[in-house]
């Protein structure tokens, strides 16, 4: 699995709980109100309208709670996921490759192809950091944007989450109507992100794009 579709899971698996989430609370809450016009009605006496309120009550923190362990899970996969991507692993580079890095000085457009390729066609960050070790040796700026790109990336995750927890606080229903747009916007975000990380080489210390 790649970074970005391993974001992309996180975000559907986050939000896909808080729905869940969501549901439950929902008709815990109906069954709140129920049970006030019931009291209201006297067909149920103040100390059941009590006991039915706390069983409703517990229903949504047992709800709230389950989405929090969800995300909470999530994100430790997600967590592995990013390290197997970007932690530096000489195993996933040849032993040809690693040798021609630590023999030749590469152009400066020279790394810029080959980390794009190392990106692009094989999703492997480990070649592309080495790539921009052996430039920086040479005194070449290249500048591994790796982790620009995951900041983004758990930036949208973290408002996600944030929201989510909003969302089964909210007894206005504002943030559930909202919610898929929220939803979208935080894949969007990954989509720029890892479009954007994809696509480049590294900046320069002046903030320019290396052009391959």
């Amino acid at each position: 699995m790649s970074y970005r579709d391993s974001v992309k899971k996180t975000i559907t698996t986050i939000s896909t709980a808080a729905a869940q989430a969501q549901t439950k609370i929902d008709e815990a809450r109906r069954f709140k109100e129920g049970n006030r016009q019931n009291l209201r009605d006297r067909i149920v006496g103040e100390e059941g309208y009590k006991q039915n309120n706390a069983a409703y009550d517990k229903q949504i923190s047992d709800a709230k709670a389950a989405f929090k362990a969800t995300a909470q899970k999530a994100m430790d996969e997600y967590t592995k996921q990013r390290s197997a991507s970007f932690a530096p692993r000489p195993r996933d580079v040849s032993l040809e490759t690693m040798q021609f890095l630590s023999l030749i000085d590469l152009t400066q457009a020279e790394a810029a192809q080959l980390v794009r390729e190392a990106k692009q066609k094989d999703g492997n960050y480990t070649l592309a950091r080495m790539i921009y070790a052996n430039v920086n040796r040479q005194g070449i700026d290249l500048h591994d944007d790796a982790a620009s790109y995951i900041e983004r990336c758990e930036d949208a995750l973290s408002s996600l989450t944030d929201t989510c927890n909003s969302m089964l606080d909210d007894e206005s229903g504002a943030y559930a109507k909202s919610f898929g747009q929220v939803v979208a916007s935080a894949v969007q975000d990954v989509s720029e992100a890892s479009d954007a990380y994809m696509g480049s080489a590294g900046v320069t210390s002046e903030g320019l794009p290396v052009e391959g």
